[in-house]
């Protein structure tokens, strides 16, 4: 399961929203729960303001605290949500727009109290590997990035493609995760260190958020996926479940010699879900 923040409305700090994708998450207990920040957004009313009110979702009391505070309490409930004992393995993606993780891209990991709740941090953006299927994901807006700066003129007698396509095998054959030059105002970069920026290899499933439409695509052999985020603005909004289905490999394949493909797009379905 893949879900994006924010996790709670813009002017209050109640995290309802991230209370019923829990709640699913226990009841479906995926292997692996991939959360992408931000969990504490500078963008939000209240953080700006520096009036921190986080109103617990299970008691429903007010409680004042600071932004590292807030983190570590959300943390903790995730734990609670999922349970003691549930085996998800859950993923922790940074935000340039994470309060207390305050990097450009390409971020580190995340290095913040992380409470009871056990997960593994990863760098934005990361390279991911679930068991013989790779994961590639960008926590920033590339999408809608590189949208609004790409031109296109389609030849005459030929059917336009959509341009979230266009930009989806962009960075696939120019194995970048922001093939961007200069990079939006809004997406603060690092270009140092441009090559952290870069695909090793094709990954599997590449993981996009936007605020553009939601879509799973197969680009490329490439299963494409913006998930969208939890809230948008004051309603809720979605999550994205991901099932890979083992490898069944014949006798004749198990024989045979050199390279097999891992067949990875023909095994994957992906459902947008609403919260």
């Amino acid at each position: 399961m893949v879900c994006c923040g924010p996790f709670t409305v813009n002017n209050e700090l109640s995290y309802e929203a991230l209370k019923d994708f829990i709640q699913a998450a226990k009841r479906d207990q995926p292997h692996v729960l991939l959360l992408c920040g931000p969990f504490v957004s500078q963008n939000h009313e209240d953080v700006s303001s520096g009036d921190l009110r986080y109103r617990d979702p299970t008691t429903g009391h007010l409680k004042f605290m600071d932004y590292e505070g807030l983190f570590k309490e959300i943390m903790n409930y995730i734990w609670q949500g999922l349970g003691p004992e549930s085996k998800t393995q859950v993923v922790i993606i940074p935000s340039t727009n994470e309060i207390i993780h305050t990097y450009p891209l390409p971020q580190p990991a995340m290095t913040a109290n992380f409470g009871k709740l056990q997960v593994l941090r990863a760098t934005n953006p990361a390279f991911i590997q679930l068991n013989d299927v790779s994961v590639g994901v960008i926590n920033t807006d590339v999408i809608k990035d590189m949208c609004l700066n790409t031109c296109i003129k389609n030849p005459p007698n030929q059917e336009a493609k959509p341009k979230i396509d266009l930009v989806l095998q962009s960075m696939l054959q120019q194995r970048s995760f922001y093939p961007l030059y200069p990079g939006s105002p809004n997406t603060p970069i690092e270009w140092d260190q441009w090559n952290a920026l870069a695909m090793l290899e094709t990954p599997d499933i590449l993981i996009a958020p936007s605020d553009l439409m939601l879509f799973a695509k197969n680009i490329e052999g490439c299963i494409c996926v913006n998930p969208g985020t939890l809230y948008k603005g004051a309603v809720a909004g979605n999550y994205a479940s991901i099932t890979i289905d083992p490898l069944f490999l014949s006798e004749d394949m198990k024989q045979a010699s050199g390279l097999l493909s891992n067949r990875a797009s023909d095994r994957i379905r992906v459902d947008i879900v609403n919260i």
